[in-house]
């Protein structure tokens, strides 16, 4: 593949992956040149939904516009990494040899802030900081810095917070009396992509590689393709990315059927267990209970397998449905709310019991 060939491919990947995402990409970068707004926007949504892609592509509209883009997760250290590593790295850039470098790192955090962004105003930009895998554990953490957003905001300056994390923790952060002092944020819920937009990022990215035919891009194929990922945009670049680097000339449908399954391992392996994984040994067999019904599962089913009462049940019904990992369905029934999960812990089942079977 050629250089340019690859920078296509790159570029038609990174297109399709925000498909969807427009309005919320136009909104963040009106924000940008308003005044009398936000100083702070959420992006919000369940696990692998795409909240990272898209503050990664508000990152990208900030620096286009000529603002300075400092990014972080927030774990312990955020307000020593920003004051002395940060923030004087970015101080050193925009002045002349560094000037005043020793003086400005002894400033507080506040200061600091308010210092970048006075210089970053009469260039006619600003500052964005953002903070990606924001969780509940964090808000001690983001004092500091909410103080100093504060303070900026007071005075006017060009600076704004970007946060992303999953929807039930952003809620309970947004609540709390470390980020009311900033005001009312602008919020991106992310979510699962329409039929229609699901299949316009596959034929694009099909399309863009150059060792498939476009005239092998048959409906049928595309369509059991598009039906696979359930608009899950993480599982929808998967899918896409596994067929274009399987095909070679017409897509064929084993090609199709064996993308299907490579990005079904993948999403598995870098989105569904790692969720798992954080869960106790009560909530993953309340959700493995689930994943033997093909539809909704009644709770009285849930506590049967389980060999508890619904009350025990129920105690996980109310923990995992306040995470968002599964939704009411109807009166005593729940559903996944995570798309994949019912097939991904249907098929451990599968391998346990092989295992089992195997080492009989």
């Amino acid at each position: 593949m050629t250089n340019a060939q690859q920078t296509q491919q790159e570029q038609g990947s990174l297109a399709a992956s925000l498909v969807g995402r427009e309005s919320q990409l136009a909104a963040f970068t009106s924000l940008l040149h308003e005044t009398n707004s936000s100083n702070f926007t959420v992006i919000s949504g369940s696990a692998g939904i795409g909240k990272t892609t898209l503050l990664k592509a508000c990152e990208s509209v900030a620096r286009n516009a000529g603002w300075r883009v400092v990014s972080d997760i927030p774990l312990k250290g955020l307000s020593d990494r920003m004051r002395g590593t940060y923030l004087p790295a970015l101080h050193e850039s925009l002045t002349d040899q560094g000037q005043g470098q020793e003086s400005f790192g002894k400033e507080s955090l506040a200061a600091q802030v308010e210092s970048l962004a006075e210089v970053l105003r009469l260039k006619g930009t600003g500052l964005l900081l953002t903070l990606d895998a924001v969780d509940r554990s964090c808000l001690p953490r983001l004092e500091n810095l909410v103080e100093a957003l504060v303070h900026a905001q007071k005075k006017g300056l060009p600076v704004q917070l970007l946060m992303a994390g999953r929807t039930a923790e952003m809620r309970e952060i947004l609540e709390s009396s470390v980020m009311l002092p900033l005001g009312s944020p602008l919020r991106f819920d992310v979510c699962a992509l329409t039929r229609e937009q699901t299949e316009s990022v596959l034929r694009q990215a099909l399309e863009s590689c150059p060792a498939i035919r476009h005239d092998s891009l048959s409906e049928s194929l595309l369509s059991r393709a598009c039906l696979a990922t359930k608009g899950h945009p993480y599982m929808v670049y998967l899918v896409a990315e596994a067929l274009r680097q399987q095909a070679q000339g017409e897509l064929s449908e084993a090609e199709v059927v064996s993308g299907i399954a490579s990005a079904q391992e993948k999403l598995g392996a870098s989105v569904l267990e790692p969720l798992l994984s954080k869960l106790s040994a009560g909530d993953r067999a309340f959700l493995e209970a689930m994943a033997q019904d093909e539809s909704p599962s009644k709770m009285s089913d849930i506590s049967a397998r389980l060999g508890k009462n619904p009350q025990y049940a129920g105690v996980y019904r109310n923990r995992l449905l306040e995470s968002q990992i599964i939704r009411s369905a109807s009166y005593g029934k729940v559903t996944f709310a995570i798309p994949h999960l019912r097939e991904y812990l249907r098929a451990l089942s599968v391998r346990r019991a092989e295992d089992s079977f195997n080492s009989f």
